[in-house]
């Protein structure tokens, strides 16, 4: 029998007797299990993992921007406030001398000392003795109102009106600012201190009885 037919006879070589070339000398697969197999379980247990420290980084970061947001917010409501606030007292002052400028008017017109007095006192006076100087001009044109017609006080009326209406709005946004200061965050992270306390203008109802 020739060599050929013995080989044929023996049938192929025996599979533990195969090794593949790449698997290496050192490294030998173990039984059962393909190296693909064993790479793939690794990147399985390495994608869940870095999958959660993503998450975490996006919770952190969201968590970080919304609360930036919010103060930021809260920054500009008390910047906001405190100038609308100053606003509103320039425009009451502005009032306040147009009613002393048509009081004086008056007074002058129809020799009236009283509202000529209490006027010029409401020029001159400083923020501290301003409202009681606007106390006194008050009470003036409401001897006034007493005293002449209806059609003599048009002027002095509607700029008593007018000092009425800035002042309700000065007191409102002075609330709102004073209020707004009191907020636990806004005290922790001294977002009022380049704003002084808004004041209220403390003066009597300057509108006149119709």
């Amino acid at each position: 029998m020739s060599r050929t037919t013995r080989r044929s006879l023996r049938g192929p070589p025996a599979a533990s007797s195969v090794r593949p070339d790449h698997l290496g000398t050192d490294a030998p697969a173990a039984p059962g299990v393909s190296v693909p197999l064993v790479i793939a379980m690794g990147i399985n247990k390495i994608i869940p993992l870095r999958s959660g420290v993503m998450w975490v980084v996006v919770s952190v970061v969201t968590v970080v921007v919304a609360v930036a947001t919010y103060v930021t917010w809260v920054a500009t409501r008390v910047d906001r406030l405190h100038a609308r606030a100053l606003a509103a007292r320039a425009a009451l002052y502005a009032q306040s001398e147009r009613r002393a400028n048509a009081a004086a008017q008056l007074g002058e017109r129809e020799s009236f000392a009283e509202a000529l007095t209490a006027a010029e006192a409401v020029l001159a006076a400083g923020p501290e003795e301003r409202p009681e100087a606007e106390n006194r001009l008050t009470r003036a044109l409401r001897l006034a109102a007493d005293k002449f017609p209806p059609e003599t006080l048009a002027e002095v009326a509607e700029a008593s009106r007018r000092l009425a209406l800035a002042r309700q709005l000065h007191s409102d946004l002075v609330r709102d600012a004073r209020a707004v200061r009191q907020r636990p965050l806004v005290r922790m992270l001294g977002l009022t201190r380049r704003h002084p306390t808004p004041e209220f203008f403390d003066i009597d109802d300057p509108a006149l009885e119709p």
